[in-house]
This record gives C-alpha cells, sequence and structure tokens, in this order.
C-alpha cells in the first residue's frame, strides 16, 4: 500500500531526477537564469513551461542515442565568403530600329554659286560617299533601305538610271526628277537582299553611284538604314 509519505519522496525524487536532466542538456550557449534555450523548449512551442517538464517525466526511465536530429542549410558563399546567388538573365528580345546617315549637305562653293555634285555621265565620274552607322546590342540584319535626296536636272524632266555600287556590289536603280531649274526632292526604296547584306555595321562603308544617262546637279543624299537587333 503506497503511504502519503512514499507519495510525497516519489515527487522529491522525480523533481530532482528532472532538474539534473536540465543542467546536462548540451546547449549552444550558457544563457542566464530567466533567458529562452530553445533547447530546453521540448514542444518548440516558443514558451519554457510546465508542458515541458510534463514531457520530460513521461520520458524516465527511457534510454537511446543522444544524437540529435539537426537541420543544417548550406548557403552558397563565395570566394570572399559573401553569399552566392545565381542571377537569372531575362531572355534576349529581337527589336527593330532605324538610322538615318546623310552622305552629302552642299552649301555652296568658293565662288558662292550652289551647283552641287554634278552627276554627269559623259565624264562617266563615279562619285563616291562614306558612311557607317553602328546598331545597337546584338545586330542581327537589315530589313530595308530607302535613300533619300534633293537634286536639279541639268535638262528637261529627267528619268535616269543610276549603277549604285556598295561595298562591291552593283545595283541600278530609277531615279526621275519632275522639271529642270527647281529644286526636287527624290526617294529610292532598295530592296534587294544583297544590297542589304553588303553594307556592314560599325565600318566604313563606301556607296558609289554614276549617272548612267542624263546629268543632275545633287544637294543632298541620305540613306536609312532599318534593322534588327537583339537585347535584354
Amino acid at each position: 500500500m503506497v503511504t502519503k509519505k512514499d507519495l510525497v519522496i516519489a515527487i522529491l525524487c522525480t523533481f530532482c531526477l528532472t532538474a539534473s536532466l536540465f543542467m546536462v542538456i548540451p546547449t549552444r550557449s550558457s544563457p542566464d537564469i530567466g533567458d529562452y534555450d530553445p533547447w530546453i523548449d521540448v514542444n518548440d512551442d516558443g514558451v519554457i513551461d510546465i508542458s515541458d517538464l510534463v514531457i520530460m517525466v513521461g520520458t524516465i526511465p527511457s534510454e537511446g542515442d543522444p544524437t540529435k536530429n539537426v537541420n543544417v542549410t548550406n548557403f552558397p558563399l563565395d570566394g570572399q565568403g559573401n553569399l552566392r546567388v545565381n542571377v537569372i538573365e531575362k531572355p534576349l528580345q529581337t527589336y527593330n530600329e532605324c538610322v538615318s546617315v546623310q552622305l552629302l549637305s552642299f552649301e555652296g562653293d568658293a565662288l558662292g554659286t550652289a551647283q552641287g555634285i554634278k552627276l554627269f555621265n559623259p565624264l562617266s565620274i563615279r562619285q563616291e560617299f562614306l558612311f557607317c552607322f553602328s546598331p545597337k546590342s546584338i545586330f542581327l540584319n537589315i530589313t530595308d533601305i530607302w535613300i533619300g535626296g534633293v537634286g536639279m536636272a541639268a535638262s528637261a524632266t529627267y528619268i535616269d538610271n543610276w549603277n549604285m555600287i556598295i561595298n562591291n556590289y552593283e545595283l541600278n536603280v530609277v531615279v526621275s526628277l519632275p522639271a529642270v531649274t527647281e529644286f526636287t526632292m527624290f526617294k529610292l526604296h532598295i530592296t534587294d537582299n544583297e544590297f542589304y547584306k553588303a553594307i556592314k555595321p560599325n565600318t566604313t562603308n563606301i556607296l558609289g553611284i554614276l549617272d548612267l544617262l542624263n546629268s543632275m546637279h545633287l544637294y543632298s543624299l541620305t540613306i536609312f538604314v532599318e534593322y534588327r537587333y537583339q537585347a535584354r
């Protein structure tokens, strides 16, 4: 028969044993009295109270492997000990862009006249114009070309053929000006893909023009290049 004295002795023994267990539980550090220690918080509820004591008493007596399971996350570090982060780059996107390059802008000569550059067939003189364009980011290809300018026919209504050479690739185009003695704007649409391929970005291109039939005065000349490029 269990007497009151036996019950008191059992409770005192349990208390002493539990206190001893708390003293030998390994800790990461030695917190001060009254400080929270996560290693003693058995049920991981963020509070050390009688509930943790009940759990501990319930394991008496028991024995086993004292190794504790601990989850460890190894964060990648660089050579300087900084956290290494993998940056996911945005995929390349394709864009269209158009640039214009002025090949000729004539303001007159030393005598004050404004004859421009005369494209005169009998002399068979090919006029050469240098230009360069620098595309954005990763250049893909040229998609369209226009050539515009201002000229004046040296005779009546001017319809002519130009022989154009771009970096040794030749192309014949038709140019027309409506009347003599008037400054006239004109434009040429180049649709030849080989002409496109002959133009090289980031380098000096040479555009040569030879008037094959009639004569004209050329006062300004601009090339418009549309191209595709890739960027993030």
